[in-house]
């Protein structure tokens, strides 16, 4: 659609040019010949032109997708920890990660296995000497994917958290010694995070864009209340 509008200026500012030899329509002109070489996601124009429009593709059908929570090759555990952050920390400090380079590096290395469940598998990742753990519970109507992770250091503290991300496909500027070129990735972003506590017991479930978070059943959790938040 951008294309064809694109298109029809064009052939418009030609027209416009032909009608008025001024300097409006030339310069209108350049501004669309310049839009044939924008890119849809962060205006990569050429190898040494760098402009920030973002604009990203927001992944929806995790069935089809590269990287998936619910199919291979999965996103890996580790990543999902990294966005939640430290427990001593507040506020966020690591917002996006970019998938496509993470998910068979040396920062998040380990073998995850794959439980089947009555609903979306639960995927796990031997972390050190403990664990980290997700599973996918839904996605909003906007793009907003849900999952629900669990992380372990080690220790008898299992910390749940429930996290809201995008996943989405766009470009990047990469140097390849010779010059610059354009690189897509495949990018997760953090958008919300909402902690449940230490070994929380519930059935979280997110339904007509509602996320409801129930009480825990267990004794060692300190979320003695439910919460329902619109997730549109």
């Amino acid at each position: 659609m951008y294309r064809i509008i694109n298109y029809l200026a064009f052939i418009g500012c030609i027209v416009w040019l032909l009608i008025d030899q001024s300097p409006e329509p030339v310069v209108v002109l350049l501004l669309t010949i310049a839009g044939f070489f924008r890119d849809d996601i962060h205006g990569v124009i050429g190898k040494n032109v760098f402009t920030l429009t973002p604009k990203n593709q927001l992944i929806r059908d995790l069935d089809s997708a590269k990287y998936s929570f619910i199919n291979p090759e999965f996103i890996k555990p580790q990543i999902l920890d990294d966005l939640s952050g430290w427990l001593s920390d507040t506020g966020d400090q690591i917002v996006s990660i970019n998938v496509s380079e993470s998910n068979r590096s040396n920062r998040y290395h380990g073998d995850i296995k794959v439980e089947e469940t009555d609903g979306y598998p639960l995927v796990t990742s031997t972390v050190e000497e403990g664990w980290v753990s997700y599973q996918y519970i839904g996605r909003s109507f906007s793009g907003v994917h849900i999952v629900k992770t669990w992380s372990n250091g080690g220790g008898s503290g299992v910390f749940t958290n429930i996290l809201l991300v995008t996943l989405s496909s766009d470009s990047s500027l990469e140097s390849n010694g010779l010059g610059y070129s354009k690189k897509s990735r495949y990018v997760i972003k953090l958008i919300g995070s909402l902690p449940l506590g230490d070994r929380y017991q519930g059935q979280v479930k997110y339904r007509f864009g509602i996320l409801s978070i129930p009480p825990c059943v267990g004794i060692k959790s300190l979320r003695e209340s439910g919460a329902r938040i619109v997730v549109l």
